[in-house]
C-alpha cells in the first residue's frame, strides 16, 4: 500500500517541469524504476504513469534508459495479454515513444530489446490504431540511429523493412506517416537505400504523395527526396511517373513541402 501511493504521488507531481528537475536531483528515478520491477500489477502500472510523466524530461529520459527501464516497460507491455487494459498499454507504449525521443536513447533502447515489442504492436491485429500509432512513432525514432537499422533489417525473420513499406500502405494515416518517417531515416544508409525501392516502397509512397493530406504529403515527399539521393532510385522515381505529382506538389501552398520538394 504505501509503495503503491508513493509511486502514485511521484506520477502526479511529475506532472509539472518544475517537480521532474527537483524530483531527478533527489533521485527519483530509483523508486520508480524500482515500480517497474514490483511484483504487483498495480504498482508496476503506477510506475510506468511515473516514466511516462517524468519522460517529458530531457535529462530524466537519459537517466531512466540508462538505469535500465526499459525491459520494466518491454515486459509490462507484454503482460497485456492478462492484466493491462488498452489504456494501461497506451501510457506503456507513450512512455516508451517518450523516452525514444532522445538520441542518447536509441541504441540503447535497442540493445535493451525493444523492437520486438513494438513490431508486435503493429502488426498485431487485436491492437487499436492509437496503439499502431506510437508504436511506430516510436520505431521511426529508432530507426534514426543507423547502429540500429541491421537490428531493424532482421525483424522478423529478416522482413523488417519488407513489413515497414507494407505499413506505409496502410489504410490509416496515423500509422503510415510514421512509416514513411522510418523509411525516410533508413534510407540514410548506403546498403538500405536501394533494398528499400527493390522491395517496393515507391507506389505506397506515391499513394501517399497523391492524396491532399499534407501530413501524408509531407511524409511521403521526406522519404523520397531520401530515396533519391541514391542514382538507380531516381531512375525508379522516374519510371513510376512520380515527376507529374512531384511538380504539383511542388506548388501547393505549404512551405515546408515545397522547399523539401525544390532544395
Amino acid at each position: 500500500g504505501v509503495q503503491l501511493l508513493s509511486i502514485k504521488t511521484i506520477a502526479e507531481l511529475a506532472k509539472t517541469t518544475k517537480n521532474r528537475v527537483t524530483m531527478l536531483e533527489n533521485g527519483a528515478c530509483t523508486p520508480v524504476l524500482d515500480a517497474l520491477k514490483h511484483k504487483r500489477y498495480e504498482v508496476r502500472e503506477a510506475g510506468i504513469h511515473a516514466v511516462s510523466n517524468l519522460g517529458e524530461y530531457d535529462e530524466a529520459k537519459k537517466r531512466i534508459v540508462a538505469d535500465g527501464a526499459t525491459p520494466g516497460i518491454i515486459k509490462f507491455l507484454a503482460e497485456g495479454y492478462k492484466d493491462n487494459s488498452l489504456e494501461a498499454e497506451i501510457t506503456g507504449l507513450t512512455a516508451a515513444l517518450k523516452l525514444s525521443q532522445t538520441p542518447a536513447n536509441h541504441t540503447r533502447m535497442v540493445r535493451d530489446n525493444i523492437l520486438p515489442t513494438l513490431f508486435e504492436f503493429v502488426h498485431s491485429p487485436l491492437k487499436s490504431n492509437k496503439h499502431k500509432s506510437i508504436a511506430m512513432q516510436t520505431l521511426a525514432e529508432l530507426c534514426k540511429h543507423e547502429n540500429n537499422h541491421k537490428r531493424i533489417v532482421d525483424l522478423s525473420d529478416g522482413t523488417g523493412t519488407q513489413r515497414i513499406i507494407a505499413l506505409c500502405g496502410y489504410y490509416d494515416d496515423a500509422v503510415r506517416i510514421h512509416a514513411a518517417e522510418a523509411v525516410e531515416h533508413l534510407a540514410v544508409n548506403p546498403i538500405l537505400v536501394q533494398k528499400l525501392a527493390q522491395e517496393g516502397v515507391v507506389k505506397p509512397l506515391k499513394d501517399m504523395l497523391k492524396t491532399n493530406k499534407h501530413h501524408a504529403v509531407l511524409r511521403s515527399v521526406k522519404a523520397l527526396c531520401a530515396l533519391a539521393q541514391d542514382p538507380e532510385n531516381q531512375k525508379m522515381i522516374v519510371r513510376e511517373n512520380m515527376i507529374p505529382h512531384l511538380l504539383k506538389k511542388s506548388n501547393c501552398g505549404v512551405d515546408e513541402i515545397e522547399t523539401t520538394i525544390t532544395r
